[in-house]
């Protein structure tokens, strides 16, 4: 995605890091008042990844994981998702529906939905504020499978024209519990380097 300039690449990732900071900030404060507890996120960490990587984020390519996917389809054209493993699903939920609710009931599935659709459009909602552009992303789609396979689709689709993705990593404390949440955004190469012009850093050829 990135040329080999390695300025440039900083000012990249320095920028996306920006975004994901912002994004954290607003993801916590929402999630703090949906959850009516206090939620704190660590500085994301921002990294370009190639797929295979991307499968062992949670542990490995057959890591049961729950995945939220949601479409750009406005501004630039992207899928991303919300990474979380089992045992973290079942926290976030119970601080949602209470100790005897299960992540994995309908009601589970559906406040890991509404949570997961705080994070998204959080991280959305800062890329508008960076870019100046409004954005506009589908309802998020609850999935449960090993890590390989949920990512699976997105890489069909976009691996033969950009073989990397934005992994943004954050840590989430809720009390002394910590909770590690994975945003992922995988585009179309041409897509990312319009959202780097919209950033006012240049494309690919920068």
């Amino acid at each position: 995605m990135f040329n080999a300039d390695s300025n440039f690449n900083k000012r990249v990732i320095d920028t996306l890091t920006e975004m994901g900071n912002i994004g954290a900030g607003n993801a916590a404060t929402s999630l703090s008042v949906m959850l009516k507890t206090k939620i704190m996120m660590s500085i994301p960490v921002v990294e370009m990844c190639d797929f295979e990587e991307l499968e062992r984020v949670v542990g490995s390519p057959e890591s049961i994981v729950v995945g939220v996917f949601s479409t750009i389809s406005e501004g630039f054209e992207a899928v991303i998702a919300f990474l979380l493993t089992v045992d973290d699903a079942e926290l976030f939920v119970k601080l949602a529906l209470g100790e005897d609710a299960g992540w994995n009931t309908e009601m589970g599935v559906s406040a890991i939905s509404e949570i997961s659709n705080i994070m998204i459009g959080s991280y959305v909602a800062s890329l508008e504020t960076l870019t100046g552009t409004k954005i506009r992303y589908s309802l998020p789609e609850v999935c449960v499978d090993i890590a390989g396979a949920i990512l699976s689709v997105p890489y069909i689709e976009y691996s033969q024209v950009n073989d990397e993705s934005l992994l943004i990593s954050s840590e989430l404390y809720v009390g002394d519990h910590k909770l590690d949440g994975h945003l992922i955004m995988i585009s179309y190469e041409n897509s990312y380097d319009l959202l780097l012009e919209k950033l006012g850093i240049g494309g690919t050829n920068g």
